[in-house]
């Protein structure tokens, strides 16, 4: 082998090991990207459910506070309780807020 092919055989190994690096890089920016688009997507949901509870005129303070009460709760002996207590609130209150939107809908009007 001449020196003038043993150099094109390591350039062709460098580019293609360049190729795969940037491949690989492209992967993990798509992966940041999702995973930045599912938080984005979260913190949303959980302010949706601020206003859902009537509550986004609240300070976020107040908001906090009874959020970290309610951890400490369910972190108490009463815990399992109050969890059952509080997801058949809630259950509740999805359905009643999607038996409205039906109702809307059905009347052509946006919910």
């Amino acid at each position: 082998m001449s020196k003038t092919s043993d150099i094109e055989k390591i350039a062709g190994q460098l580019k293609r090991e360049k190729q795969r690096q940037n491949r690989l890089e492209l992967n993990l920016s798509f992966q940041r990207e999702q995973l930045r688009k599912t938080d984005i997507r979260r913190k949303i949901q959980l302010g949706g459910l601020v206003v859902k509870a009537d509550l986004a005129d609240e300070p976020a303070a107040l908001l906090l506070g009874f959020l970290l009460e309610a951890k400490e709760k369910l972190a108490s002996d009463e815990g399992d309780q109050c969890r059952d207590r509080w997801m058949k609130r809630g259950d509740v209150a999805f359905e009643a807020h999607h038996s409205e939107q039906e109702t809307d809908s059905e009347k052509g009007q946006p919910s």
